[in-house]
């Protein structure tokens, strides 16, 4: 009985540190790892969407992709010409959809809200994320000069997790 109380309280201020530490915002080492997990659920959804509408719905591969070759599949390659323009369809699909994620869980968990209204810091945090469609358009640059679309699709993600970092801590939120 008597350990099952103690247990019982110890579990609770456990999970009260940790919650305190979830949201705590201040400790800029905290804030980029919180950042970046959130970063992670957005690339996430991110791929999920972008591997399931572009292997099964918007091709965008070609059979010698590395994905398609590591799952087994057969599909129906496309031309160059229609992989851009359904490249774009879905990466445009995907942005949506991971940004909205990352705003949440941003807003939620990494960065203090109140330096902008919630109306100005929504349309700041999306204006800035505009120039992602930089990183889109490098990866259609990369395919065009032969690179599989998986290996340019990874290289952006990369460049774009920094950029958008440094972006969101100076300029959106209160840091």
């Amino acid at each position: 009985m008597f350990k099952c109380v103690y247990l019982n309280i110890f579990m609770k201020n456990y999970l009260t540190k940790i919650k305190h530490q979830l949201f705590r915002k201040d400790s800029l080492k905290l804030q980029i790892l919180k950042y970046f997990l959130c970063g992670g659920l957005a690339v996430f959804v991110d791929q999920i969407v972008y591997y399931s509408l572009g292997l099964h719905l918007i091709p965008i591969f070609t059979s010698s992709d590395p994905i398609v070759e590591f799952l087994g599949i057969s599909i129906t390659s496309v031309d160059y010409e229609y992989q851009s323009r359904n490249l774009w369809i879905v990466k445009i699909i995907c942005w949506i959809l991971a940004n909205t994620t990352v705003y949440l869980m941003n807003r939620a968990f990494v960065f203090t809200s109140g330096k902008h209204n919630i109306f100005k810091e929504i349309i700041l945090f999306y204006t800035f994320s505009l120039p992602q469609f930089v990183f889109i358009a490098l990866i259609d640059i990369l395919v065009k000069f032969g690179w599989e679309v998986t290996y340019a699709n990874y290289s952006m993600l990369l460049l774009a997790g920094f950029v958008n970092f440094v972006i969101r801590k100076f300029i959106i939120f209160k840091g």
